[in-house]
């Protein structure tokens, strides 16, 4: 199952974490810009794109509600916004 989500607001506005987790990439792609992937245990990926800034390296354990980003318009994205994947 794979679950989409999109918020718009302000560039450089932080990103939080939405739950705890483990950094397991972070990179640039065309399509999504800047982004993170976080293993939340039991098989769940999450996917945080079009980032400004990233502020965790990969290997990393967050926490929910950690600053993890900020957002950006980065990649294929016309509007300051930003896309979860959940997977």
């Amino acid at each position: 199952m794979k679950i989409w989500f999109a918020e718009s607001g302000t560039v450089g506005e932080k990103i939080y974490a939405v739950a705890d987790g483990t950094v397991i990439e972070t990179a640039f792609e065309k399509i999504y810009g800047n982004n993170i992937i976080v293993d939340l245990g039991d098989d769940i990926l999450i996917k945080y794109g079009h980032l400004q800034e990233i502020k965790v390296s990969e290997g990393d354990e967050i926490r929910q509600g950690q600053v993890i980003g900020t957002l950006g318009q980065t990649g294929m994205e016309w509007q300051q916004i930003l896309i979860c994947h959940l997977q």
